[in-house]
């Protein structure tokens, strides 16, 4: 008699819980633009550009360095401790955009004209590719002659801030080859303030077969004792990067 009670009552239980209907509380609010723009992502990555670029523009290159000094500085020990606990692999993050274009007015020689001057001068086209950088500057406007770039950055939500220059170096053997570019790639190593190595990257870009359009490839390689959100953030930093990049080089290339 009692077991059949508790099998009335937890059927009556599973009655009431199915008539009574569960609502789960979003962890981000889901959104339904009926009227306006609807990228809204896109108009929040553009404005805080433009409000970051006039910080940038007032502060200077000092103040903006100085602002970010400590940052910059546990940015130099976090590496140098990663670097002591690699095993002495690499791990990558990798993207590869295209920007489709009418070739005759826009190609993969419009973007490396851009790059060349794109980051020279104070503030410049690359302080705005990305929301995190602080300090970035391409060959012609880097502190050392031998650098292609000069930056401080933070490579997603979490990642460091690091100053890094990219010096010029042959491919290593653990990039891969992207016979499809040709020899329109260019492999830097990237080194903290005191000179010591802590990653690897390679951009390459190419017009494409079909002439719809250019497209770039990017990767970041660091020791394979960084923690994965490291990786992670390199990813998402130098994709919205280099979408960005191909956008000033096509506004550079068709006076937009």
């Amino acid at each position: 008699m009692a077991l059949r009670n508790v099998l009335l009552a937890a059927a009556t239980l599973a009655a009431l819980a199915g008539a009574i209907p569960v609502r789960r509380q979003a962890a981000v609010l889901p959104v339904v633009v009926l009227e306006g723009s609807p990228d809204l992502a896109g108009l929040s990555l553009t404005e805080a550009s433009e409000v970051l670029y006039r910080y940038h523009k007032v502060l200077g290159q000092e103040g903006t360095s100085a602002i970010v000094a400590p940052d910059v500085a546990a940015a130099d020990t976090f590496w140098h401790k990663i670097l002591s606990n690699t095993t002495g692999g690499w791990v990558g993050g990798t993207t590869r955009i295209q920007g489709l274009a009418d070739p005759a007015v826009f190609s993969g020689k419009d973007v490396g004209t851009w790059f060349a001057g794109g980051g020279t001068g104070w503030p410049n086209d690359f302080l705005e590719t990305s929301p995190t950088h602080y300090l970035s500057f391409s060959a012609g406007g880097t502190s050392d002659a031998r650098a292609a770039i000069e930056t401080i950055e933070g490579w997603g939500a979490n990642g460091p801030i690091t100053y890094f220059k990219g010096i010029p170096e042959a491919k290593p053997a653990f990039i891969p080859a992207l016979a499809e570019f040709g020899s329109s790639q260019s492999a830097l190593a990237f080194t903290l303030g005191d000179g010591t190595v802590f990653a690897h990257s390679l951009t390459a870009f190419r017009d494409l077969p079909d002439g719809s359009g250019v497209e770039v490839f990017q990767g970041i390689w660091v020791p394979d004792s960084a923690p994965a959100y490291v990786v992670r953030g390199a990813t998402e930093h130098i994709t919205v990067e280099f979408a960005n990049w191909l956008r000033f080089a096509y506004n550079k290339a068709t006076g937009a």
